[in-house]
């Protein structure tokens, strides 16, 4: 009868401890990416697509450029190298690492959305592509995770002109060669871009992102803090609404000892800024627990970024890159050991 309150004493424990960061080696050559793809494949890192403003800053009237590269970072490399390209410039999808491949899913250019998904697998020094059943419409800005072998994306935008966000939920089943993508019940709530999704092997998180709403001709963007969680067989259930809005974090959200930890992301406070004016992105990490549907703050990154995807690789999570400051990215990426 004294497990369980042992076993969250273990967790409060353990989240006590200070967090333990290290830098990894630097993008070379980059300002870096926001909206890249990132996964693991034969144990290396892969980062790829994005996009940057490689000649002058968007308050300069700077124009964004989209990218096709892909680079690999090996293990106990000191350096990243190019190892290939996607086959098209792309950023702003979905990415899951699979069976020692990158999934990416979706995604923009500066003309268009994609429904184009296709798998990354770095083998003997080489890029591998494989084609999977592309989504039933473009998407960008939306969310992504895994639960055991289906893929998850939530949300997004079907073109760039879109006023709205979507509602909409897709899974691909990645362990039949075969399969389509399915639609499960939509988010009982405002359709979102850039939510903070997560899974156990049982249930899809879907935190915050920002609602899309026109005014005078102007598409806005509405902070959301609201929280849901779905179940198979039960549909969708509303829990704890976030401590405060949060838009863009670290994704896909990571899971950790049944705590979903959100890192950094965007809380609104700042918008229409830029830097010098624009102080950075929060630098707190929350932690969300499963069992007892309570958060709690567990810490802080020394790298706070939004935009930016995760890699986790067991108690090994790795933040690559990332945008800094509106239209400032940065080439810095870091691992946090959970162990």
């Amino acid at each position: 009868m004294y497990l369980p309150l042992l076993f969250q004493y273990f967790l409060i424990l353990c989240f006590q401890t200070p967090l333990h960061w290290q830098q990894l080696p630097s993008l070379e050559n980059t300002e870096g990416y926001a909206g890249a793809f990132a996964g693991e494949s034969s144990g290396t890192l892969l980062l790829a697509g994005g996009a940057n403003f490689p000649e002058s800053k968007p308050w300069e009237g700077g124009t964004k450029k989209w990218y096709a590269d892909i680079y690999a970072l090996e293990p106990n490399s000191r350096h990243w190298r190019r190892v290939g390209e996607l086959p098209r410039t792309i950023g702003y999808g979905v990415s899951a690492s699979y069976k020692g491949k990158l999934i990416c899913a979706g995604g923009s250019d500066v003309n268009r959305h994609y429904s184009e998904v296709h798998s990354v697998e770095y083998r003997s020094n080489q890029i591998l592509f494989s084609k999977l059943a592309p989504l039933p419409q473009p998407l960008a800005n939306s969310s992504g995770t895994l639960m055991g072998s289906n893929l998850y994306i939530v949300g997004g935008q079907f073109s760039p002109s879109a006023t709205e966000a979507s509602q909409r939920v897709w899974r691909l089943n990645l362990s039949h060669s075969n399969a389509a993508w399915e639609e499960i019940e939509p988010i009982p709530a405002p359709g979102r871009i850039f939510a903070n999704v997560s899974a156990t092997d049982q249930q899809l998180f879907v935190f915050g992102g920002a609602e899309l709403y026109e005014a005078s001709g102007i598409v806005k963007r509405k902070y959301l803090q609201d929280a849901w969680v779905y179940r198979a067989g039960i549909g969708w259930k509303k829990t704890a609404d976030m401590p405060q809005p949060l838009v863009a974090c670290a994704s896909p959200a990571p899971l950790w000892k049944n705590q979903i930890l959100l890192v950094s992301g965007d809380d609104g406070s700042q918008v229409g800024k830029f830097p010098p004016a624009h102080r950075g992105f929060p630098n707190a990490i929350w932690a969300y627990d499963i069992a007892t549907e309570t958060w709690k703050s567990i810490g802080s990154t020394p790298a706070p970024r939004v935009t930016l995807p995760t890699v986790q690789v067991q108690s090994k999570l790795y933040f690559l890159s990332g945008e800094k400051y509106p239209g400032v990215r940065s080439p810095e990426n870091w691992l946090l050991s959970l162990e």
